[in-house]
């Protein structure tokens, strides 16, 4: 468990990470007239991206939760 605690933070920033290169790199500057198919494209590279921050996010606010449980638990111990 300590280690799943220690990592949580670092998991969930590194996730958030990710979904913003594959923003930049797959979605990038909206096309200025864009056909169709280039809608889509871009919708679905983006949506991708919005997803993956919000899952790293999560986790990272999770790992932030379960810090301060810990840190609580410890200290009420003593």
């Amino acid at each position: 468990m300590k280690t799943i605690k220690k990592h949580l933070i670092k998991i969930g920033l590194g996730v958030i990470a990710i979904g913003f290169l594959y923003d930049v790199f797959f979605a990038g500057i909206p096309y200025q007239d864009p056909t169709t198919e280039m809608l889509v494209k871009y919708n679905r590279n983006t949506s991708i991206a919005l997803v993956l921050q919000q899952i790293g996010l999560a986790i990272t606010v999770m790992g932030i939760v379960v810090k301060i449980f810990f840190q609580k638990r410890e200290i009420n111990r003593y």
